[in-house]
């Protein structure tokens, strides 16, 4: 089991009483295969919204690796390989939490490595309903459910007269001092 690469030339020498021969012969060891991310930290665990492209995210592929491969993308992210880069990129037409692996090819021991891509929603139109709504309701309590849709977040709202707290589990805007006009 050799533990060291490149080409090693070796010669066979009989021993014995009379004329001795000699064999050559030639072991190569070739690297086993490496991948390293080189696109900034973090972009192997990216979060996007729909529609909207990832941050390109790639690998330095070595050794032994000739190529690699990548499986459990979403639709509208791929991968391709050149000059020993493999790059994840495009964007993605579905929601969701995808897990993707990527597996180094070439003619010795191939390596993986993972990577999560996370897409969200876009908020909905509603959004302008929204502003409208906040402006003219006079109540303590607004229901975002009818007015925003996905993964929208909305941390604290204030203003001089009114100011609330959004419940992203309920899609409820709590809020005090609210005045229409």
């Amino acid at each position: 089991t050799p533990t060291a690469t490149g080409v090693f030339n070796y010669t066979v020498t009989t021993t014995g009483t009379c004329a001795q021969v000699t064999a050559n012969g030639t072991i190569t060891v070739n690297p086993n295969a490496t991948i390293n991310l080189t696109s900034a930290v973090g972009t192997n665990g990216q979060t996007v919204c729909v529609n909207t492209a990832i941050t390109n995210i790639t690998y330095a592929i070595g050794g032994g690796g000739t190529g690699a491969g990548v499986v459990g993308l979403p639709a509208g992210v791929t991968g391709s390989f050149a000059g020993g880069v493999f790059t994840i990129s495009g964007t993605p037409t579905a929601t969701g939490v995808f897990n993707y692996t990527v597996t180094t090819t070439g003619t010795c021991s191939q390596v993986t490595t993972n990577g999560t891509i996370t897409i969200n929603q876009q908020e909905s139109a509603g959004i302008d309903n929204l502003i409208t709504e906040l402006c003219n309701t006079a109540g303590s309590t607004i229901d975002l459910n009818t007015l925003l849709s996905g993964n929208t977040t909305i941390g604290v709202w204030a203003e001089t007269t009114a100011s609330g707290q959004f419940n992203s589990g309920t899609g409820v805007f709590n809020g005090t001092g609210l005045i229409a006009g």
